[in-house]
């Protein structure tokens, strides 16, 4: 392992402390797999994080929806699910294109 040293708002540290003792952890420990946790999750593939990719790239509904099934085959995405996605980049500002101007553009490829 490598030792990495850092500089945390007191607060932050009593807090830490505090959860170390209630688990009777070390600090270091405790620290450490909250950070791992937390790189983790980011990198970590799920069901909307495949999706949106997909719509990123022009996919329509229907073959984002196919995309996720084939990704997590033990999930069951549904086609609503999909489309409260692209409904979401769009609220969110993202420049996705419609379902229907998806279809028009046909342009998707998975990579």
């Amino acid at each position: 392992m490598k030792e990495l040293k850092v500089m945390i708002p007191h607060d932050i540290h009593d807090q830490l402390v505090t959860q170390a003792a209630e688990a009777a952890r070390s600090l270091d420990d405790l620290v450490g797999e909250l950070l791992t946790m937390k790189l983790q999750s980011k990198t970590q593939k799920t069901v909307g994080k495949v999706v949106e990719a997909a719509m990123r790239k022009g996919a329509t509904n229907k073959q984002a929806l196919a995309l996720a099934r084939a990704t997590f085959p033990d999930a069951e995405p549904s086609a609503a699910s999909v489309s409260w996605y692209r409904t979401n980049l769009r609220k969110r500002g993202e420049d996705i294109p419609t379902d229907q101007e998806a279809r028009e553009a046909n342009s998707y490829r998975s990579d």
